[in-house]
């Protein structure tokens, strides 16, 4: 299915990209109007449920947000179509670079997460890298979706690959120990001597070396 989406050349992506910052603006400036708090306005629409939203008196959930009760039918139609148009353009922007996350699968093939939850943690990265995306600054979207789409495979291996969580600073960490050691280290070189070589504080080594522990069959 992602395969048959069609992709965007460097132009269209440009102007893709700039028909989002447009219609972000237009929907910014719909909920000015229709009473949103400015923490309202700012807010970007993500994945997060509205229905949680609680509003104070005198204002009602609309759109994600909390408009004035008393807004008229003409300004919250206005605020559901800029809604709806922005929606529209994010999630086809999203779709067209799904790719991504399938082409950027195959290196974290052997790792012990599944692939269906691997794909699900990067489709969700996209939400920031669309964003976070800038296109005067002219690099391309695919380029800077990438480093979010590899960001949420390495968070989805740091937390689902073992049975008991570590935290992924403690893996961060003995990846570091690990590479300083190589093939030719000293397996009996001093905390300190290891730290030095790895580049993290011997505090950090100690907690490191305690929390990396894996589970065992007792069977």
């Amino acid at each position: 299915e992602v395969s048959r989406i069609p992709q965007l050349d460097r132009d269209q992506e440009i102007k893709f990209c700039m028909g989002i910052e447009l219609l972000w603006r237009r929907l910014k400036s719909a909920r000015r109007a229709a009473g949103f708090s400015q923490e309202d306005v700012e807010s970007y629409p993500g994945t997060a449920n509205p229905d949680f939203l609680s509003c104070p008196a005198g204002s009602r959930l609309l759109c994600h947000g909390c408009a004035t009760d008393g807004i008229s039918h003409e300004l919250a139609d206005r605020l559901r179509d800029r809604h709806r148009e922005f929606e529209t353009a994010r999630n086809e922007i999203m779709a067209r670079h799904l790719f991504l996350v399938f082409s950027l699968l195959n290196r974290y093939r052997s790792v012990n997460v599944s692939e269906e939850d691997l794909i699900q943690e990067a489709n969700l990265s996209l939400f920031k890298a669309v964003r976070g995306f800038d296109f005067s600054r002219g690099v391309r979207f695919r380029t800077y979706a990438g480093y979010w789409v590899n960001q949420a495979f390495l968070n989805a291996i740091y937390n689902q690959s073992r049975v008991v969580r570590v935290p992924a600073y403690i893996q961060k960490a003995m990846k570091k120990v690990n590479d300083a050691l190589g093939f030719n280290g000293d397996p009996n070189a001093s905390e300190e001597e290891l730290a030095d070589k790895s580049g993290i504080t011997t505090e950090l080594l100690r907690s490191a070396t305690k929390g990396n522990r894996f589970t065992i069959s007792l069977d």
